[in-house]
């Protein structure tokens, strides 16, 4: 695993305090965007972002409904006692064990979960909080991670070959691998659908 972005996730966040005399420069979060502000300790502060933290991967992994606004209490402040919050820990907590146990043998999937993890970190608030409470544009770059740690567990799971060869039999790796792209398949043509579904809640009327 290379080590240059994590250098510069650190270099980015230390000149940004540097400059903003802070992680960010908002000198004041307004509970209209950020729900968060409202918590009454660190502990709801934290159990709240974190059940967010879930909603936004399971998003990932299964996008619908959508929105484009979260703002005002769509996300009450909650404790631990909130099943969403402590069901979203877990997950975490699994999938951070899995990615530090996969770090010495270099896996794909390892790489793929830490990947999510630092670049959700900077916009979950669960470490700071940030002026939005949640946007689905903020796993931009968090979904590349999610691709490729799901995709390395389809590859295992199926066994797939991923060895890297100068001539590549396309026809004769879909052939050998009929359950894989059946599924990829099953996968394109659903999402396509709920994509195109989608669509006609942007259209002008």
């Amino acid at each position: 695993m290379s080590w240059s972005p994590a250098i510069a996730i650190v270099a980015y966040l230390s000149l940004r305090f540097v400059v903003l005399k802070g992680i960010s420069n908002f000198n004041e979060i307004l509970p209209i965007n950020n729900s968060i502000v409202n918590s009454q300790n660190y502990i709801q502060q934290f159990a709240t972002a974190v059940m967010i933290a879930g909603k936004y991967l399971y998003l990932l992994i299964i996008p619908y409904p959508l929105s484009f606004d979260y703002s005002y209490n769509t996300f009450p402040v909650v404790n631990f006692s909130e099943i969403k919050a402590l069901l979203s820990l877990t997950v975490y907590v699994f999938l951070l064990i899995m990615a530090i146990k996969g770090f010495k043998s270099r896996s794909r999937f390892s790489f793929g979960i830490f990947y999510f993890l630092l670049t959700m970190s900077i916009v979950s608030n669960v470490f700071f909080l940030i002026e939005s409470v949640m946007a689905e544009r903020f796993t931009y770059l968090p979904s590349l991670g999610i691709c490729i740690a799901l995709t390395s567990v389809l590859f295992t799971l199926f066994k797939v070959s991923n060895v890297v060869r100068e001539k590549i039999d396309i026809n004769k790796i879909i052939a050998t691998n009929r359950i894989f792209f059946g599924l990829i398949l099953i996968v394109f043509v659903v999402y396509s659908g709920m994509t195109v579904a989608r669509n006609a809640k942007w259209k002008t009327i």
